[in-house]
């Protein structure tokens, strides 16, 4: 059967669907678009977003939920629920990025805000190895720097105006580093 004769005995309504059929097979479908790129990446957690997580609003709200994420974080990892731990590792990360500006908002002097800095980055090392450890990399566990978390913790503590004492203060922990290098 020839192409014009085929036509011819058609109907309209074919003819139609035949043509939109065409149509789609000639254009397709128009692409997805890219998934929308993370341009801020934490150190290792590229798939996580800014969560909608509450902040503290001032120094000594900040160390007290910092407290509290770390006991939380060390009771989980005691008990030998790594699942458990990982939500509150990744939650001490977001709130480390708020400590400095909190201190600054809370009117602490330069040499106090020194101290915070140190001791801030010092728990952020001790924590992103946990978490390494927590997702199968070379990381250390916590028992491995609980000491350098104390120590780090009682710098926080003393800098605002918090009368929090840690749950096992250990006789043995290492000073601060702006201490020791005083000595």
């Amino acid at each position: 059967m020839s192409p014009h004769r085929l036509l011819k005995s058609m109907n309209f309504l074919q003819l139609c669907g035949l043509c939109v059929l065409a149509g789609f097979l000639l254009v397709g479908c128009s692409p997805t678009p890219a998934p929308k790129q993370n341009t801020v990446v934490e150190k290792g957690h590229a798939d996580h977003d800014d969560h909608a997580h509450e902040h503290p609003t001032t120094y000594d709200a900040a160390v007290s939920e910092l407290e509290k994420l770390r006991m939380q974080v060390k009771t989980h990892l005691a008990d030998g629920d790594k699942e458990k731990a990982d939500g509150p590792v990744h939650a001490i990360g977001h709130l480390m990025g708020d400590l400095k500006d909190l201190a600054a908002k809370d009117n602490l002097d330069e040499t106090s805000r020194d101290s915070i800095d140190k001791a801030s980055e010092e728990l952020m090392d001790c924590f992103e190895q946990i978490d390494a450890a927590l997702h199968g990399g070379e990381g250390k566990t916590y028992d491995e720097v609980s000491a350098r978390i104390d120590a780090a913790m009682t710098v926080l503590m003393k800098k605002g105006s918090l009368d929090i004492k840690t749950s096992e203060k250990s006789d043995d922990a290492p000073e601060p580093a702006e201490k020791s290098a005083q000595e």
